[in-house]
């Protein structure tokens, strides 16, 4: 089942996916904003559909938050089993979901009290 959501509307629900995770800061946009995916009047930062002309993929572009565990490669596997999951619900057919992860903050409640 392919899906009819316009591309801007499709990208926004994958964001907000990502953006529910905890380990998920923010989404990043990238040099110069050109990792979003656009439409009438808005964008969708760090979200990008059929980068490359690739039909089929999809590039999440996140700052996490830093940790130690778990592993970075095992929050990047969470946000392509978050998005698959959206997309799944949503019918849409991209079948490749690419993590690039960004950044790390700091995680406040990880530094050493000062008291």
């Amino acid at each position: 089942m392919a899906t009819s959501l316009p591309d801007i509307t499709l990208a926004r629900t994958i964001a907000d996916a990502v953006r529910a995770l905890p380990e998920v800061v923010a989404l990043d946009g990238g040099p110069l904003g050109a990792q979003a995916t656009y439409g009438r009047g808005e964008r969708v930062m760090g979200v990008r559909l059929r980068p490359d002309g690739d039909p089929q993929r999809i590039e999440v572009r996140v700052v996490l938050r830093y940790t130690r565990e778990p592993t970075l490669n095992i929050i990047a596997e969470r946000i392509r089993q978050r998005v698959r999951q959206t997309l799944e619900r949503l019918g849409a057919p991209y079948t490749t979901v690419d993590v690039i992860i960004a950044d790390l903050a700091d995680d406040p409640s990880s530094e050493a009290s000062t008291t």
